[in-house]
């Protein structure tokens, strides 16, 4: 689990175990994900495996994803990290061919949207949901958190870990973003960033209004964990550089910055580790592909070990993309 999944764990993780729920992807938690991922302790509903449980989950975790590109979040979080090979492939495929990426996302987004939707309302009754909190995605949870709101009149919260409009989406996504991202911010009841700069950017795209709804919650990690972890700082070859989390469109040119650089460094012995949920092939079909390369996993609970043994952390962040505005709105 990483990134938005953990900083929405270690938010949630304290809470009263009845005062929240979580309704998700089934197929879209990776059993890489299930096994090393943090469960939180509440009640887990599944949009496209309805009558399933938390428990079934973790009994089938060698199950392959079956359906969708990406994950749907809705009412509090998702944990969800895609990667099988299947999916990979798809994925390699729709990043070479953007005909092939509307192919296969448009239909299952707007799949996604329907089945949220449904699943949403019914939860809202039998669940007696009082508050929900749509997490930003590429467009299903934020909608579906829309629409419920509409259905059931429960008010909701939006939280955007990055800008919805302006985001690397495909075609028919960025039009569905232009639609509904005001309409999302004015029915929110609160929207939570995690920036100033992401506040900022709203105030100047939808004036005072919207930014007063805005709060934030700065990302966080807990120090105890790493405290008893220090030790001076005597670096040896071969010297580590790590960097813990998924590679996506934003880190990718960073990394293969990195990798060039490395390649460069003829007279130093340097390993570089990436820990994430995302097989090597994948890696390797993106263009990083060393032999000082080393990919692993590891639980959450393990971070704080390993990020204190590298010499070097990297927070890979890329230039010159297609949604500058992500970037520039960034938190690493």
């Amino acid at each position: 689990m990483a990134g938005a999944p953990q900083i929405m764990y270690r938010l949630l993780r304290d809470l009263p175990i009845d005062s929240y729920s979580i309704l998700t992807s089934f197929y879209n938690i990776d059993s890489t994900s299930a096994k090393l991922g943090s469960w939180l302790p509440c009640d887990y509903m599944f949009y496209d495996r309805p009558g399933a449980t938390k428990t079934i989950h973790q009994q089938e975790t060698s199950v392959n994803t079956r359906t969708g590109l990406a994950t749907g979040w809705l009412t509090k979080l998702s944990v969800t990290i895609v990667n099988s090979n299947i999916t990979t492939r798809l994925k390699l495929a729709a990043k070479k061919n953007k005909w092939v990426k509307a192919i296969l996302g448009d239909p299952a987004t707007i799949t996604q949207i329907l089945m949220l939707t449904k699943v949403g309302k019914q939860a809202v009754c039998s669940h007696k949901i009082e508050l929900l909190v749509g997490f930003s995605d590429y467009g299903p949870a934020l909608i579906s958190t829309y629409h419920i709101h509409r259905a059931t009149k429960v008010p909701f919260i939006v939280y955007f870990f990055d800008i919805y409009q302006g985001n690397l989406l495909p075609t028919l996504g960025q039009w569905v973003a232009q639609f509904y991202e005001k309409r999302l911010c004015t029915a929110a009841e609160k929207i939570i960033v995690n920036n100033e700069g992401t506040k900022e950017f709203y105030r100047q795209r939808y004036g005072d209004k919207i930014a007063e709804k805005i709060e934030i919650i700065y990302n966080a990690a807990d120090p105890n964990t790493y405290l008893p972890l220090l030790t001076p700082y005597q670096p040896k070859s071969p010297y580590t550089i790590l960097f813990t989390g998924n590679v996506y469109w934003a880190q990718l040119g960073s990394m293969r910055n990195l990798i060039k650089a490395i390649d460069q460094l003829t007279d130093l012995e340097i390993e570089l580790h990436i820990y994430a949920t995302q097989s090597r092939d994948y890696l390797k079909a993106v263009g990083l592909d060393r032999p000082y390369l080393h990919v692993a996993a590891a639980p959450n609970t393990e971070m704080p070990r390993i990020q204190s043994r590298a010499n070097i952390l990297f927070l890979p962040l890329s230039w010159h993309t297609d949604s500058p505005d992500i970037i520039n709105t960034a938190t690493p």
